[in-house]
């Protein structure tokens, strides 16, 4: 009995990236079972599966409730569908589409099959380009219209989003904003591809027109303000106008994801001519009841550009171990955006020796592609103020050429602005 379930017990191991090797391990797994289903599973029960208690035919419950963890309706369906969850078979299944070239509601169905293993989901973005390039506006409607991206979720799908992203970028703008147009009112497509991977390097170019796509097709009013406040970051950075619009908080704002949160407290803050004590009050209450880490991600950038060094030192001092305790794949980005806040706050203080270690702890290599440019230009920006204070600096006119290139790559003139302040003082 035990070759019929022993697949079983090797997927769960894989989803929940625990090895069982000690009971340990084994009380760990059935936190994370029971913490993602609504069903219970028993500690000695969970024993016996792996060896640690005499062993017996587990009732079909138990392999019920481990196939529910899976995304199963039961045993017997992960069974029926073992070969199409399988990395290698859904692979083989996505290019026999291709070869093909059909996307029916039978095609639908075993997609959604093998995206219940996340680890398909890249693979899966790479099916998506070959329609993308061959401009297939009818399968990629089906796609996102159809395939269940709602049960998607954490590193994978950001990955996804990359992938897809990436991959439209590499159109013409107008082949591109035409395949947007005709996806973007799709909450799948929306809610994956644009959303999830914010390209700062063309905020002032075509993300930007993106952008407006989004508020034109939006369809609540989180879409809208995330695109109204990005059209403000783009002109904001670029200098395109002097004083940013004033944008209320929407209805339903207080349930926004953290980000969009913090997303429109940096705009509040870029758009100040001083940091107002009932802004600093706002920021800090939500910091109380709202998941740090992310909310900051967007408040810290606007704090080191308007050189509000003294707030930002509070919420860096207070919520330290919070802003480091994520340990996802877009975590490298948010790390690197709070140790550039540190160096800031540090070389402020005038401890340019830390500010030089946390400059140095920063990986820009390892953030991810859409931001990539945009905190260099912030990383750049602390490194060339620490050289003017040090005249025997090596780096002074080559970090400057940087951030000199990346500020016309972008649009963003405000980084050069700043730069060439320093270099005056």
């Amino acid at each position: 009995m035990k070759s019929n379930f022993s697949q079983l017990l090797l997927d769960v191991q894989k989803k929940t990236n625990i090895t069982v090797r000690s009971v340990r391990d084994i009380r760990y797994l059935k936190e994370e079972i029971e913490s993602n289903t609504e069903l219970i599973i028993g500690f000695n029960t969970l024993r016996r599966l792996f060896g640690f208690l005499e062993s017996r035919t587990p009732n079909v419950s138990t392999l019920n409730t481990l196939s529910g963890y899976l995304g199963f309706s039961s045993f017997a369906n992960y069974q029926h569908n073992h070969a199409t969850y399988e990395q290698w078979y859904f692979q083989q299944n996505m290019q026999r589409l291709i070869l093909e070239n059909r996307v029916g509601d039978k095609e639908i169905g075993l997609i959604n099959i093998g995206l219940i293993n996340t680890q398909n989901i890249v693979y899966f973005a790479h099916f998506i380009c070959y329609f993308v390039e061959r401009n297939n506006q009818k399968v990629l409607k089906k796609i996102f219209t159809e395939v269940k991206f709602q049960s998607l979720s954490g590193t994978e799908i950001q990955k996804f989003a990359l992938i897809v992203s990436i991959k439209l970028n590499s159109l013409s703008e107008k082949k591109a904003l035409n395949l947007y147009e005709a996806l973007i009112p799709i909450d799948n497509f929306r809610n994956h591809v644009p959303f999830l991977y914010i390209d700062y390097s063309n905020l002032t170019k075509r993300y930007g027109k993106i952008l407006e796509l989004i508020k034109k097709n939006g369809a609540n009013e989180s879409d809208v303000l995330f695109a109204q406040l990005m059209k403000g970051y783009g002109q904001f950075y670029s200098e395109e106008i002097v004083e940013l619009p004033f944008i209320s908080k929407p209805e339903g704002f207080d349930y926004f994801y953290s980000v969009l949160q913090g997303r429109y407290f940096g705009y509040q803050i870029m758009r100040s001519t001083g940091l107002e004590k009932k802004i600093k009050n706002q920021i800090k209450k939500r910091c109380n009841s709202i998941k740090v880490s992310y909310f900051l991600e967007e408040i810290v950038p606007a704090l080191i550009v308007k050189e509000e060094f003294d707030f930002l030192n509070h919420l860096l001092s207070i919520y330290y171990e919070e802003i480091f305790e994520l340990d996802v794949w877009s975590s490298k980005t948010t790390q690197a955006i709070y140790l550039i806040g540190l160096a800031a706050v540090n070389q402020y203080k005038g401890n340019d020796s830390i500010a030089k270690k946390n400059l140095k702890l920063v990986e820009l290599d390892r953030v991810e592609l859409g931001y990539e440019k945009y905190v260099s230009l912030f990383y750049l920006l602390i490194s060339i103020k620490l050289n003017c204070s040090n005249a025997k600096s090596e780096n002074k006119n080559e970090d400057y050429e940087s951030l000199k290139k990346l500020s016309e790559e972008t649009g963003f003139k405000m980084f050069l602005t700043i730069a060439n302040n320093f270099q005056q003082n």
